[in-house]
């Protein structure tokens, strides 16, 4: 427990009914189980410290290592100090946002990034992919499929 309150992940809403649906789920994290042995480096930022503890719940997980930032300032700072495998930043935040986070990575890399937004409209996802964004994941969200989109996208970028 920390801070009085319990660190434990929260039940996804996905979750397997079944033993045979759970066996399914078994033997697609056995596959995977390559991407989480190498501990691939993962920055989660989001302003919203609930979210940003299940999602980096959820990474280390799997298995990787995870940097968090709470603002995209601390993340551009994190970004050139200490680069990580792939970026998860959320679209929407007061300051540098995640539009701003993803220029600066195509600008210099092709670290792979995952955009998470409460933006919904087609829009806003086009403009994040044609940007440069590797997928677009939109809140509320499943943190089993974020999990599971990381691994995957970090499956096909690495060399």
């Amino acid at each position: 427990m920390e801070g009085g309150r319990s660190t434990a992940l929260p039940p996804d809403d996905d979750e397997p009914n079944t033993k045979q649906d759970e066996r399914k789920v078994e033997a697609t994290l056995a596959t995977s189980k390559a991407v989480r042995m190498t501990g691939s480096k993962v920055l989660v930022v989001d302003d919203e410290p609930t979210v940003r503890e299940v999602v980096v719940g959820y990474l280390r997980r799997d298995g990787h290592e995870v940097a968090e930032a709470g603002d995209g300032f601390t993340a551009l700072e994190l970004l050139e100090s200490d680069p990580p495998d792939l970026v998860v930043p959320d679209m929407m935040r007061p300051g540098v946002n995640g539009l701003d986070i993803l220029r600066r990575v195509r600008a210099v890399s092709s670290i792979p990034v995952i955009m998470l937004t409460a933006r919904a409209e087609k829009s806003d996802r086009v403009a994040g992919l044609e940007l440069g964004a590797d997928d677009y994941v939109v809140k509320p969200f499943s943190p089993c499929e974020l999990a599971a989109r990381v691994n995957g996208v970090l499956r096909r970028t690495s060399g």
